[in-house]
């Protein structure tokens, strides 16, 4: 079991994301941006493992990852993005992603991601 953070604005996505971690076992929280994510990481946290879309409103993931980076620089963040700019991408990495996931990818993809990264 882990205790994760999904920060991923699209309610679908983060509603199946959050269901289909919990039904396998984990505790985890939902925020609709990063500024929410930020919160939660403040008052919740430690978290075992973060997920965090990079275009977000209030506060997007590259700027929460940062604060992220300067509050626990452990902890393993997934990126997840549709952006494919290879310097968006640079920039997702060198700021402390552990990994990062393109959209769309399917549910086996992002739990087999999940699973790898929890157990580090």
């Amino acid at each position: 079991m882990a205790y994760i953070l999904i920060a991923e604005d699209v309610l679908e996505l983060r509603v199946a994301w959050v269901e289909a971690l919990t039904t396998i076992g984990n505790v985890v929280d939902g925020a609709a941006d990063g500024a929410r994510a930020w919160e939660l990481i403040q008052s919740n946290g430690p978290y075992d493992l973060i997920i965090l879309d990079i275009n977000m409103p209030r506060q997007n993931g590259l700027e929460t990852l940062k604060l992220i980076r300067q509050h626990d620089s452990k902890v393993p963040v997934l990126a997840v993005t549709a952006i494919t700019d290879p310097e968006i991408v640079r920039r997702v990495i060198s700021s402390g992603a552990t990994d990062i996931l393109f959209k769309p990818l399917s549910l086996n993809e992002f739990i087999n991601a999940i699973s790898r990264l929890a157990q580090k």
